[in-house]
């Protein structure tokens, strides 16, 4: 079971988008230089203040479809995978994460997000109150 917990916004109380993230997502952010951490921090809020489902598929959108209903949250080469829990996509589940390392996946790349569609499909997260 992977453990989830909202990463919550101060300046968005109430969010169109709740963003629920495992502890691999969180350490794989922390691990990230200041500058590039606060600018990613800005694009989290303003998805999840405008909700995700405003941004997909929008020109210079950072969230995309992958595949087996998993999508990515990209800043630079950075990648956050994860999915919608409900059908409405008020929550977004973040599963895993990884700097991409070049122009197209690579075989551990797509592992990555092979995993995170059979955590989606096999229901094995769960979200904490932590």
């Amino acid at each position: 079971m992977v453990p989830v917990r909202q990463w919550k916004f101060a300046e968005v109380p109430r969010p169109l988008t709740k963003l629920f993230v495992s502890d691999s997502v969180i350490d794989e952010i922390a691990n990230m230089d200041g500058s590039v951490k606060n600018r990613l921090n800005k694009v989290l809020k303003r998805c999840t203040q405008r909700g995700f489902w405003n941004s997909i598929g929008v020109e210079g959108c950072p969230i995309k479809l992958e595949w087996g209903m998993v999508y990515r949250i990209r800043y630079e080469m950075f990648r956050i995978i994860g999915f919608f829990e409900f059908d409405e996509r008020s929550d977004f589940i973040a599963i895993s994460a990884f700097n991409k390392a070049g122009q197209k996946l690579n075989d551990r790349e797509r592992g990555i997000v092979n995993n995170v569609v059979n955590i989606k499909q096999s229901k094995t997260w769960a979200k904490s109150n932590g």
